[in-house]
């Protein structure tokens, strides 16, 4: 198989086998077997194979890989790294790794040969370390010392390399350190492992499948073999889950709009949807937070809109929407815009705005004193329109109800409306 191609043993009857036939036998079952390592897999790390400390000694555990070549890599019992030692005059780096190697073993008894030739060829892996001079730049494992460039693509098209060419498999990275007593690290961050090359995955029974295309990866379910949906694509075009997404823990966005598409003609939910967030089309394009009804007495359901406090260390709402219909808002309400007591676009007004408005103001004399300003200056109109609306019996009242302003009252009619004192007080004095 010096050129690559596949060629087996032919025999016949009373054919004369020689050595070299049966070095051939072998040889094509060992090429085809590391070839076809490489053709639906990529090498690595297939289990164990880890670096441990056993009082203060590095170990490497029993485990299986396959280098880049395509040879089987397999550690029966663990060995102990003999060549990197502690040491006490500086701290130093250490990339290990482990190569192929096969011998010549167990010689031939001397009664069948006396020249007692060797009779098997015994594959057992080998440490391999590299110093690393700059421990700063992170090992690339894709990548081992003494493997040429040209053979970091080798495909299983390419002749077997000979057994003593070495490719080393990263096991992890060995710092020692000068301290007391000396110690090491060992760093297994950037061990390569074994993979599957192929463009579909599927279960004994068919009715899962993965699809890894050129430019979409795609997950399809189903009952059978025939009747299968597609769950789940990711392109360059982002990814897309067809029936509803389940996450356990956390989701986190780390960039870009949450984002609800148009429902495409997907018709209004006719039952109760709980503690979900959906977009609707009603006539009107609305965005809903739905929350559940009340149940057994235990109380509305709430949405809250608040901050984390620090000072508290408690979480404090800021705005409320219950179940049963009620907003709170805790803190101060700025409305930047007006409010509307119409509902919904209609022409009958909210009986309850009045009240509303008039509870707002009750609750702080700034508050009115800064609404009768802003009526002044920007809407002098309804100011006019709602000074007609003070009768003399609510003013009278008004002012009998806090006998303070009496006073601010007559010394505002003297500064700037000495006309209407000199009416009130002909009015008066035809009074009494």
């Amino acid at each position: 198989m010096s050129n690559g191609s596949a060629k087996r043993v032919q025999y016949q009857d009373h054919q004369i086998l020689r050595l070299q036939d049966f070095t051939d036998e072998q040889d094509y079952h060992v090429a085809m077997r590391r070839r076809h390592n490489l053709s639906g897999h990529a090498w690595g790390i297939a289990s164990g194979l880890d670096v441990i400390l056993d009082n203060g000694n590095l170990f490497v555990q029993p485990g299986f890989a396959v280098d880049g070549y395509g040879r089987e890599l397999v550690l029966a019992t663990r060995i102990q790294v003999s060549s990197i030692e502690l040491r006490t005059d500086g701290q130093f780096t250490y990339d290990l790794y482990l190569c192929y190697r096969e011998k010549s073993t167990d010689p031939a008894q001397a009664a069948f040969d006396a020249t007692k030739r060797d009779t098997r060829w015994t594959e057992h892996p080998d440490i391999f370390v590299n110093d690393v001079p700059q421990p700063s730049v992170a090992q690339d494992p894709d990548h081992p010392p003494t493997v040429p460039a040209c053979d970091w693509s080798f495909d299983a098209t390419r002749p077997p390399p000979p057994a003593d060419k070495p490719w080393p498999v990263f096991l992890a990275r060995i710092t020692t350190h000068p301290t007391d007593p000396p110690s090491f690290t060992v760093d297994s961050g950037h061990r390569r492992y074994v993979r599957v090359i192929a463009a579909r995955v599927e279960n004994p029974r068919k009715t899962t499948v993965v699809n890894v295309g050129l430019k979409q990866f795609s997950v399809e379910v189903g009952k059978s073999r025939t009747k299968k949906t597609k769950v789940f694509t990711a392109s360059a075009e982002g990814v897309a889950v067809t029936d509803g997404l389940k996450v356990a823990g956390g989701l986190t966005i780390d960039s870009g709009p949450l984002q609800f598409a148009k429902p495409a003609g997907t018709p209004i939910p006719s039952d109760a949807q709980p503690w979900r967030m959906y977009r609707a089309e009603t006539g009107y394009r609305e965005l809903r937070v739905e929350l559940p009804a009340e149940e057994d007495g235990d109380g509305p359901n709430t949405l809250a809109i608040g901050a984390w406090s620090q000072q508290e260390q408690k979480f404090l709402p800021c705005l409320t929407v219950a179940s049963d219909h009620t907003v709170t808002v805790d803190g101060t309400l700025v409305v930047r815009g007006t409010i509307d007591g119409v509902p919904g676009g209609g022409a009958a007004q909210d009986e309850n705005l009045p009240l509303a408005m008039a509870a707002l103001l009750a609750a702080a004399d700034d508050t009115l004193a800064a609404m009768a300003i802003g009526l002044v200056q920007n809407y002098p109109e309804t100011a006019k329109t709602l000074a007609g609306k003070l009768s003399a019996p609510v003013l009278a009242a008004g002012l009998a109800q806090n006998p303070a302003a009496v006073s601010e009252f007559a010394d505002e009619l003297v500064r700037n409306h000495p006309a209407v004192v000199q009416a009130l007080r002909v009015a008066l004095n035809r009074e009494t």
